[in-house]
């Protein structure tokens, strides 16, 4: 037993005939005796107890966390300054169907599924929508630009420098699934600001990256 577990002791009538309990797709063995037992337990913890055996075929939880753990970090790419950090920054944007307070999956290594869509707007020159970004807890500085989408036709990218909007990135009649921009020398901001101007119809962003290098 650790600083943060409990040990509990149980009783139940149903119990005074079973000697031992097995955890379920854990390799946990309880010893029942007269109908008693004592079971760790660490915060939010939840054990499933079976007799007989059950789940021996089956992978234990802690392989399977295992296995996410290792296709999280998969995800991460090398020199993304971006990957993880999606909760140190604050968005704002065009479309509200979704909070921005959840856009932090724009920076969580996953390429293929959105992160921001417009669902109630329609992307117009004369009604842009847009994506922002507002980088509280770090100053990324990176000489590309990477942004994933599958609908996004014309676009362009903005960053905050001495007290108003730069345009550093344009692209017209997009037909790549990965738009990318780069810059001879590093670029340093407070925020930045994605603005689509016309999607087919819509305009969805899966990812955004930036790289030192």
């Amino acid at each position: 037993m650790t600083e943060n577990s409990q040990k509990d002791q149980i009783y139940a009538e149903g119990l005074k005939k079973i000697k031992k309990l097995y955890g379920y797709r854990e390799d946990t063995v309880v010893d029942v005796k007269n109908g008693r037992m004592k079971l760790n337990f660490y915060p939010y913890q939840v054990h499933i107890l079976t007799y007989p055996e059950m789940g021996k075929d089956l992978k234990k939880v802690e392989e399977l966390r295992k296995e996410i753990s290792d296709i999280k970090e998969s995800f991460k790419k090398k020199g993304n300054i971006l990957y993880g950090k999606g909760r140190d920054i604050e968005f704002s944007s065009s479309d509200t169907y979704l909070s921005n307070l959840y856009l932090f999956t724009l920076c969580d290594g996953m390429t293929d599924t959105y992160g921001w869509a417009t669902i109630t707007t329609t992307p117009l020159v004369q009604n842009p929508s847009f994506v922002e970004m507002r980088f509280l807890n770090f100053v990324p500085e990176f000489k590309r630009l990477k942004i994933y989408t599958a609908t996004i036709k014309d676009m362009e990218v903005y960053i905050w420098k001495k007290g108003e909007w730069e345009k550093i990135g344009e692209v017209k009649d997009n037909k790549e699934d990965v738009i990318e921009f780069k810059y001879d020398e590093k670029i340093r901001t407070v925020k930045m600001k994605i603005v689509v101007t016309r999607g087919s119809p819509g305009a969805d962003i899966y990812e955004v990256e930036m790289y030192e290098n």
